[in-house]
């Protein structure tokens, strides 16, 4: 049945669905300079006129259709595909490798930064020193989000029960067609998630780990880690500013805790879940994040 929507409403209408997913291949396509086109990545190329008739002329009348045809024309002959969230985290789970042993991982990083400190010149340090405090805090951020993911990667029980007591994903609605379809990609539903997070996030993140694996981050050290954590948002989003504009500076001394902070905070955590076993775990399934204040 044809809309009743007047002429205008009824071509915003398809502009908007059709911008929604199609673009000029200028945009994103890489150019190919032999055969003086576009490579068409993400699909293509599509012809605005075929996909507005296959799509739309059992609802808008032909008149609205030709207008935006050829207005559409006026911009691009050939249309290419855009790339969509999905792809753009589907990409980013191929390109990421996790690592299979995460704590040592981090060891060398900070055994790495810890040489680099030793070696600098007087007047490199207070740049440098910068540098690596940031880098301290992304090694801890790639630490908890690369264990966390191979722990569920590698467990299907541990995957079960971050998936139940995740409140963002066990309270998602699907259709009875969209359980059939998405049942086999549990997996990759939780890492595109995981990847979502800001893992120095302390609070959050402690929550995910309590949520999953029921045990809570070494007491030692989070208090000290926040505190670094904020500094470094200071370094990298106000330009090495306190909030009330004051210089930040960070010392040899504070570097070399923070790494060794970094080091214990990591190790101790490691070692409290290397002590589970999965039914323990699964055991404790009814403590729900809520619990934990996530």
């Amino acid at each position: 049945m044809k809309s009743k929507k007047n002429i205008k409403y009824q071509i915003e209408e398809m502009r908007e669905w059709f911008s929604e997913r199609y673009e000029d291949p200028v945009h994103h396509c890489p150019h190919d300079g032999r055969e003086g086109g576009y490579l068409y990545i993400f699909g293509g190329p599509y012809d605005a006129r075929d996909i507005l008739e296959n799509t739309f002329r059992e609802e808008f009348s032909e008149k609205a259709i030709e207008e935006l045809i050829e207005e559409l024309e006026g911009e691009c002959f050939e249309w290419s595909k855009k790339q969509t969230v999905d792809d753009f985290y589907q990409d980013e789970l191929d390109s990421i490798s996790f690592p299979s042993e995460p704590l040592s991982d981090l060891l060398d990083q900070i055994e790495n930064s810890e040489k680099a400190i030793l070696e600098l010149k007087p007047d490199q340090e207070a740049f440098f020193h910068h540098l690596v405090f940031i880098h301290t805090i992304t090694i801890l951020e790639t630490f908890l989000s690369d264990y966390f993911i191979s722990k569920i990667t590698i467990s299907p029980s541990w995957l079960k029960s971050f998936v139940q007591n995740n409140r963002d994903l066990s309270e998602r609605k699907f259709s009875l067609s969209e359980i059939y379809e998405t049942h086999n990609q549990i997996l990759e539903i939780a890492k595109k998630y995981l990847l979502s997070l800001i893992w120095h996030n302390l609070s959050k993140i402690e929550a995910l780990y309590k949520c999953t694996f029921k045990i809570s981050f070494p007491q030692k050290s989070p208090g000290n880690l926040r505190k670094a954590i904020i500094k470094r948002h200071d370094l990298v989003h106000r330009n090495g500013k306190d909030k009330d504009g004051n210089l930040v500076s960070v010392t040899k001394n504070e570097l070399t805790d923070l790494l060794q902070e970094v080091r214990d905070f990591a190790c101790d955590l490691n070692s409290t879940l290397e002590k589970l076993t999965v039914p323990e775990a699964i055991e404790n399934i009814e403590a729900k994040e809520e619990d934990y204040g996530f």
